[in-house]
């Protein structure tokens, strides 16, 4: 319970950025569950049935998601990015200053 609470203590400074990199990650795969649906429907009905209106609104839909899942993809990589450099120098810093802590200590006594 204990590495909770000092693993906690990091995150709740940027619980935003972890909320909306999360947001993202759900999105991600929910876009990449539709986005073969859409090429099936494309191909069974549109081209199958050569049906031009099904085929324009699969392509735009297709478009659409697409263009969803690359922002979604570029806000989660740069969101997790910066966490992870955050993470990393937050610990780094209180590592430091933890090592010189003791050897202050140590030399005192």
């Amino acid at each position: 319970m204990k590495i909770w609470n000092r693993i906690f203590k990091y995150i709740k400074k940027y619980w935003n950025r972890l909320l909306l990199a999360e947001i993202c990650m759900f999105s991600l795969y929910i876009v990449s569950v539709v986005l073969p649906y859409i090429l099936q429907k494309l191909v069974d009905e549109g081209i199958y049935w050569k049906d031009i209106d099904i085929i324009t609104n699969c392509c735009f839909m297709y478009l659409i998601c697409f263009c969803i899942y690359v922002l979604c993809q570029s806000i989660y990589s740069y969101n997790w990015q910066r966490l992870s450099n955050a993470f990393s120098i937050e610990i780094k810093n209180d590592v430091m200053n933890h090592i010189l802590k003791a050897k202050t200590e140590k030399r005192c006594n």
